[in-house]
Formats: C-alpha cells, sequence, structure tokens
C-alpha cells in the first residue's frame, strides 16, 4: 500500500478523489476533520483551494475535533481556510 501524504497532488489522493466524487453527488453536508491542516498541506495554493472548493459544491460545511466549523460558502470560512 502506497502512503498517501497531505502535501500530494489531488490526483495521488484517494481519499480526496473518493470526496470530489462525493461532493459532486453532494453526498455529504459536513466533513469531520482532526485538523484542517490534515486535509492539504500542499505547497501550490489551487490544489488547496480545489479541496475547499469540493467542500463548498456538496453544500457542507468542515467541522473539526475541537468542534470549529468552517462554512466554505462565507467569505469568513474561505479566509479561515487561507490563513490556516
Amino acid at each position: 500500500m502506497k502512503a498517501v501524504s497531505g502535501a500530494a497532488d489531488l490526483n495521488d489522493r484517494p481519499d480526496l478523489l473518493r470526496l470530489a466524487t462525493l461532493a459532486k453527488a453532494r453526498a455529504f453536508d459536513e466533513l469531520r476533520v482532526r485538523h484542517l491542516d490534515r486535509l492539504t498541506r500542499h505547497e501550490d495554493p489551487l490544489e488547496r483551494a480545489a479541496v475547499l472548493s469540493m467542500v463548498r459544491r456538496a453544500g457542507a460545511v468542515i467541522v473539526d475535533a475541537g468542534g470549529a466549523v468552517l462554512d466554505p460558502a462565507t467569505m469568513g470560512g474561505e479566509l479561515v481556510w487561507v490563513v490556516s
């Protein structure tokens, strides 16, 4: 089994490819993560934005282990994502 890194390209992340499929089908309304930086740590901002866009297209929010909610449909959610 190939190790998956949060710094890997989207096409090398089967978990994010699955997320893209689920987002397209609007099959979830909440994405739970341990911490925001566990979703992606890619150096390319467009790769990082692609993950946020998936969640936004699904009409979902991101909830971290501490209970903080990030809504990518809001300006504040986008700002928190970029800063995080």
